[in-house]
């Protein structure tokens, strides 16, 4: 019996993979960078510590070292989105699913591999942070997703068996992540970055697909 539910944030809660992506081509074309828009999405639930610029620098065409590169898209994104807020992008379907799981008396916490101000800035924006026991980044760990780490940490926060701990992810990583720590694995259906989601226990088209999946359990 499942008494627990763990999401990711990114491309789960909140609709930023989409957004980050779209800045990202806005950028190279800007910057006639000679690189497909569509090689970033390796870094499609990743975290810091897979370090995976490497593989995207390696394929531009400018004079900017990798520090400069990593520093100006950073700089770029930041001043595109200064004026919106997550509760632009939330999920419709996240406030109902976290209204029914509190309802049933279920642990929920939000395990993310970005940073911990950025959890908490999604939360306070989008007014969900109420309906969550627990958050956790993988930056806390030595090893993020696709390592089991933070989700065995849920876990035991919680004393619970992974059996009776339900993940919600879309990144190939955080599905890997899930089922490497024992969990049943719920993937919000990618249909834009061509990510391989056929690890999961099940590829669901909205989190209003929950109960029916706690139901059959």
């Amino acid at each position: 019996m499942i008494k627990a539910v763990f999401f990711d944030c990114d491309g789960v809660l909140v609709d930023s993979e989409r957004l980050h992506q779209q800045l990202n081509g806005e950028f190279v074309r800007k910057y006639h960078l000679g690189i497909d828009p569509e090689e970033f999405y390796i870094m499609v639930g990743s975290s810091r510590q897979m370090n995976l610029w490497p593989r995207i620098y390696e394929k531009l065409t400018t004079d900017w070292t990798i520090e400069e590169f990593i520093e100006n898209l950073r700089l770029y994104k930041a001043e595109r989105v200064k004026n919106s807020t997550f509760a632009d992008i939330l999920f419709p379907d996240v406030p109902p699913a976290l209204e029914f799981l509190k309802g049933r008396g279920m642990k929920i916490a939000c395990a993310s591999s970005s940073a911990a101000d950025y959890i908490q800035r999604m939360m306070d924006q989008c007014a969900i942070g109420s309906y969550f026991d627990l958050a956790v980044t993988g930056l806390d760990f030595e090893k993020s997703k696709p390592a089991r780490d933070i989700y065995l940490y849920c876990r035991e926060k919680f004393g619970l068996k992974s059996e009776e701990c339900l993940v919600i992810e879309n990144s190939p990583y955080g599905i890997d992540a899930a089922l490497a720590a024992g969990m049943p694995v719920l993937a919000r259906r990618d249909t834009l970055f061509g990510m391989d989601q056929s690890r999961a226990t099940r590829i669901i088209d909205s989190l209003q697909e929950i109960p029916a999946f706690l139901e059959e359990g």
